[in-house]
């Protein structure tokens, strides 16, 4: 008899989670996003106006105010080229203060594949049954007017808002084609960095399908019957080849006309303005709609190409969905679990459903040539061919810390064109990305991408050395330009690229000066670790007089350690100390921000100083898991002869701080960063110097978790019998082979292994002994 196999992960994923929060900025910042795996762009329900520092869903909102093709990667950033799909029903009202519906909460479901809610119609006489799915760059938004008397609701109609107040844009309307076209030039972040990218838009071409209650062809686009179950989106094609001969042949469109702001245009089909729309009013007798969205950052005809390529004329709805929950099956269903419950279930999946969104690809098919791949590249403000997959939204001040590292794992493929993307930045701009979402933003500190290409070259992932080198010795010997006469404060408008702001100092005296950089406390650690990391490319480029060089630079953290305090202090010019300095957090966290040299912290400080102050940090509430400056100082315990400690920490934190609930997560999940610690925690290590092959092993949460890691000879399983009641690791074997201190190597998992922990209820003096 043939065994059931698992079930996917993927239908465990719940992508309300992280949804809204007690504060309103500093909660998990999702969005019940259909995308696929580093799609370009993300279809998400719209309950509010997405800004720097607002998501456009909340899951607290009561009313749904459209549908965008989004490309905001967290909340703390700014979205770009986005366009609004908005169904109504009567007088059309365009302005997105004026159209919002109630959605009926009971009927909202939220799936990797699929997203679906029934929006009210004021006055109680019916609902709009809403369904959205889509591919990298293309929205499917069904959509079923249904009156309460059981007759399709009168005056459907759909508006596409092409640009806000402030931003001109452009809007067409061709009624035979049953499209709506048009651009938005909008880029919220543009004010903070200088790559204008003055010719940048967001183009879109939305293509209705629209059936009155005469038509047969319910469950498909017009005129084409589904195919239940088709996986692939040319099989459906091939096998719809016939339009349905009972088809109605009434037009799309009763009617049509632009918009600006609330002022109505009717019968226009072709306006440029600010706050710009264009509206469609179908048939009376309309039962259902299907707008299909084609977007791109290269022309009006990329973007119908685009819709043409990824969800052509002749595809039911099904047959998306279909094909999205193979995409995400196909990633989530590497991993396989025993031992855990249903909520953790959910936590897991999720996870790995968030960690897997981003870098988001840039590149589009070209139009004029099958197989070749143009994208807008935003520094340059040109289109430019490529040979490769491109990658933009790097968030590194976090995802260095352990997302990329899982992208290793579960994504290695991918790996090679991210690496290669971020060079491709180097190469236009003159620096490596720091926080680039289409451009650089200047936004955080430290040049992660430094430790992204060590960690790279360190774990087998195919990079260009020479050039990554280069790069990263760039961000490490050549101060910004205006060093020394600027702040360098978060957020500065329109600063030339901050690189490492203070370097100058930093180059002259081991430390970046408190008293002319700002945050200059995290800077200069972030500076030494960085420097590791460059010694890793040196060495990988055959400079070994430079990795000699910056290795000992990389012990620069020792200059701002406070023997007298007994913690990090920031100092001044002159040497003197300095209060403040550091990067969303206080000299709490900061004390241990030393990644690649936690051993060298740890006797610098005295063993037993480093214990009082782990334990201190969490027992008066500093470690504040909803920030990155945290997420790896439980991990520290392990440094310290007390992996026991470290075990209690991250099941406790794993516990609290990821629920299963829409306020779930305790913090911005920051592009997979706060998800990739859930995954790594759950295996049971976790890469406290990602520039590096080590893992700080802590202890597993569930019996047992394989991984079918890509590429590799055989599974990763980690094996922990009784691990969700016993929290204690008293053995460890890796491939029958005993492992008495609480570090792994990347190469003995990377093509797959056998981890066998041994568990137990109290602790234990396994992994004490310190190394």
């Amino acid at each position: 008899m043939t065994a059931s196999p698992p079930p996917s992960l993927v239908d465990d994923v719940d992508p309300l989670i992280g949804t809204t929060g007690e504060d309103p900025c500093e909660y998990g910042g999702m969005v019940p996003s259909t995308a696929p795996p580093f799609a370009m762009t993300r279809w998400t329900p719209m309950t509010r106006e997405n800004l720097i520092s607002a998501c456009p869903y909340h899951h607290d909102d009561e009313r749904v105010i459209g549908f965008i093709g989004s490309h905001q990667p967290a909340i703390w950033m700014g979205d770009w080229g986005s366009v609004v799909v908005a169904p109504g029903v009567g007088e059309v009202r365009p302005d997105a203060r004026d159209r919002g519906l109630v959605h009926d909460r009971a009927t909202e479901v939220a799936h990797p594949a699929s997203y679906a809610v029934d929006l009210l119609v004021p006055g109680d006489i019916g609902r709009i049954r809403t369904r959205l799915t889509g591919t990298s760059r293309v929205g499917v938004l069904e959509l079923v007017f249904d009156g309460a008397d059981g007759v399709p609701l009168a005056d459907a109609h759909v508006v596409v808002q092409a640009t806000r107040a402030g931003f001109t844009g452009e809007v067409a309307i061709d009624p035979e084609r049953r499209e709506i076209s048009g651009y938005n030039p909008e880029r919220q972040d543009a004010h903070l960095g200088p790559p204008q990218a003055a010719s940048f838009a967001g183009y879109f071409v939305a293509r209705f399908d629209v059936e009155t209650a005469d038509d047969v062809a319910v469950d498909a686009f017009a005129g084409v019957p589904a195919v239940a179950g088709t996986a692939s989106l040319a099989a459906a094609v091939a096998a719809a080849a016939a339009p349905d001969p009972t088809a109605s042949d009434v037009p799309a469109f009763a009617s049509w006309g632009t918009a600006v702001g609330a002022e109505l245009h009717e019968g226009e089909t072709h306006r440029r303005d600010e706050h710009l729309a264009a509206w469609v009013r179908f048939p009376a007798g309309t039962r259902r709609v299907v707008v299909r969205t084609g977007v791109s950052l290269i022309s009006v005809e990329q973007a119908r190409a685009n819709l043409d390529a990824e969800v052509p004329d002749g595809v039911s709805v099904d047959d998306v969905v279909e094909q999205l929950r193979t995409a995400w099956a196909e990633r989530l269903d590497l991993v396989r679990v025993e031992g855990a419950s249903p909520e953790e279930r959910t936590n897991l999946a999720t996870a790995l459903f968030h960690a897997l969104q981003y870098p988001a690809r840039l590149d589009e098919g070209d139009s004029g040539a099958a197989g070749a791949r143009r994208y807008y590249n935003g520094y340059r403000d040109a289109v430019q061919a490529t040979d490769r997959p491109v990658y933009t939204a790097f968030s590194l001040w976090d995802t260095f810390r352990a997302q990329n590292a899982l992208l290793t794992l579960l994504a290695p493929a991918e790996l090679p064109d991210m690496m290669a993307s971020l060079l491709a930045s180097y190469s236009s701009s003159g620096w490596l990305p720091i926080w680039e979402n289409l451009v650089e933003t200047n936004i955080m500190v430290g040049t992660h991408a430094d430790s992204i290409l060590a960690e790279a070259v360190l774990k087998g992932v195919d990079v260009d050395v020479p050039l990554a080198f280069e790069a990263a010795y760039k961000n490490a010997s050549v101060p910004p330009d205006g060093d020394t006469e600027r702040w360098w404060g978060d957020r500065e408008l329109d600063p030339t690229p901050s690189a490492r702001a203070g370097l100058t100092r930093y180059l002259e005296n081991g430390w970046v000066a408190a008293d002319e950089t700002a945050e200059a406390g995290s800077r200069t650690l972030d500076y030494a670790f960085d420097d590791h990391a460059v010694a890793v490319l040196a060495d990988a480029a055959g400079r070994p007089e430079i990795a000699a060089e910056l290795r000992e630079r990389a012990q620069w953290y020792r200059n701002v350690w406070n023997a007298e305090r007994g913690f990090m202090q920031s100092r001044n010019r002159d040497g003197s100390w300095a209060e403040g300095g550091w990067t969303e957090g206080t000299q709490w966290p900061y004390t241990f921000q030393v990644l690649h040299d936690a051993r060298g912290l740890r006797d610098l400080m005295g063993v037993d100083l480093f214990r009082a102050r782990l334990d201190g940090h969490f027992a008066a509430g500093w470690n504040r898991h909803d920030n990155e400056p945290s997420h790896h100082i439980p991990y520290l315990f392990s440094y310290a002869g007390q992996p026991w400690k470290t075990a209690e920490h991250t099941r406790r934190i794993a516990r609290e701080s990821y629920l299963a609930t829409p306020d779930g997560l305790c913090g911005n999940d920051d592009l997979g960063q706060m998800s990739a610690w859930y995954v790594f925690t759950a295996l049971g290590f976790y890469p406290v110097n990602p520039a590096s092959t080590e893992y700080v092993v802590g202890a597993p949460l569930f019996d047992r978790l394989e991984v079918d890691l890509p590429g590799a000879a055989r599974p990763l399983v980690v094996v922990a019998p009784g691990a969700p009641t016993l929290p204690y690791v008293a053995a460890l074997r890796v491939d029958g082979r005993e492992v008495t201190t609480p570090f792994l190597q990347h190469a003995w998992i990377a093509d797959g292994a056998v981890v066998e922990f041994t568990m137990s209820a109290e602790p234990t003096d396994w992994g004490t002994e310190l190394t």
